[in-house]
């Protein structure tokens, strides 16, 4: 990846107030409970958003209005934190840290399936945190297991990335992922050596950026990625209190 990028933090986003915008603050996980320990959100079934409480133990639905729906998972989680939803097939993916595998939900609010198992061997886990999907797989942060996992919707391995170690490209700590399916790259955050790291689909590692040359210096504890339109790659730049976005460009004409 090459270009150019920009970083969203509190000083520059007071830039911002000015605009015709409202804030809102969303607190309600249901009628009774105020949500807890929110740590992955995601859009899910007819336009609702699903909140993963890790905390309350369970996935909470919201409306466009932050008004409660609905929760899955209580009684079957553990620790849920990552997300991911499946349009195609209607089926949302939720980490569970604690139990180390991949809970998968329908509609319904049903669990239909459980990918993956306690374990360092091909398709297990170590407490999975963060998750992507897009064109038919599912990308897991296997952060205790250092490494990264493709899975299949029923839940066949497809394909490990990455390995411990302290070089750029290995992991200690993986975190945020994001997987584009377009352009068949895997982003994946080292937020121990902060890196935001670039592999192919295949595995194979193709680039490593810690911020050098960003205004206010490298990344401190990056934690997630996310991929946005027009090739923007934003990455949260959690210990230095700011967001930044870089743009991948073209490559250039022969």
């Amino acid at each position: 990846m090459s270009g150019g990028y920009h970083t969203w933090s509190k000083f520059n986003a007071h830039r911002w107030s000015n605009l015709n915008a409202r804030r809102q603050v969303w607190t309600a996980a249901d009628q009774q409970t105020e949500l807890q320990s929110p740590i992955a959100i995601t859009g899910a079934w007819n336009g609702t958003l699903a909140v993963s409480d890790a905390e309350l133990k369970a996935v909470y639905l919201l409306n466009d209005k932050g008004e409660p729906v609905g929760k899955l998972g209580a009684g079957l989680l553990g620790r849920p934190t990552g997300l991911a939803f499946d349009s195609d097939n209607g089926l949302l993916y939720v980490a569970d840290t604690e139990a180390s595998d991949i809970k998968v939900f329908d509609r319904t609010g049903q669990q239909i399936r459980t990918i993956g198992a306690p374990g360092d061997g091909t398709g297990e886990l170590n407490a999975p945190t963060h998750l992507s999907f897009a064109d038919g797989t599912l990308y897991v942060s296997d952060s205790l297991n250092n490494r990264l996992q493709a899975f299949s919707t029923d839940g066949s391995h497809r394909q490990t990335t990455g390995e411990a170690g302290i070089h750029v490209g290995q992991f200690s700590r993986p975190k945020g992922i994001a997987y584009d399916a377009r352009q068949k790259l895997v982003y994946a955050i080292e937020s121990y050596f902060a890196h935001l790291l670039v592999y192919d689909d295949a595995g194979q590692f193709l680039l490593g950026i810690d911020g050098s040359g960003l205004p206010d210096g490298r990344f401190a504890l990056p934690a997630g990625v996310w991929l946005g339109g027009d090739n923007k790659v934003f990455v949260a730049d959690m210990y230095n209190n700011r967001v930044v976005v870089f743009e991948r460009l073209p490559p250039p004409n022969n």
